[in-house]
């Protein structure tokens, strides 16, 4: 069992994880977006974030990047329990075992 599997397993752990990972990516971002500029490139279209968690991190890119589509592709009970964070974006959100196909899907 890996370590993601193991915190599927609990409720408790899984808020506990997300919680985390929700506030810690938020201040990372934030500092990333600041100094990282590969993302003015125009020819940038979509950026997929595999393991996007609350989808912060694609969030955090689009909301300075309003032209870039994001796709938050996580396992599904880290995905039924993201937070909600205000806004619109342009995000598809794929809910899916990594290790599976999503052609299966």
């Amino acid at each position: 069992m890996t370590i993601f599997e193991y915190l599927g397993t609990n409720e408790k752990y899984i808020q506990l994880f997300t919680d985390i990972t929700f506030s810690h990516t938020t201040i990372l971002m934030r500092n990333i977006l600041d100094k990282y500029k590969g993302f003015d490139d125009e020819k940038l279209k979509v950026v997929v974030d595999l393991g996007g968690c609350s989808g912060i991190t694609i969030k955090s890119i689009l909301a300075r990047y309003p032209t870039i589509k994001g796709v938050n592709f996580d396992l599904p009970y880290v995905i039924n329990h993201a937070p909600t964070i205000p806004g619109t974006y342009n995000i598809v959100i794929i809910s899916n075992a990594i290790n599976q196909s999503l052609a299966s899907n």
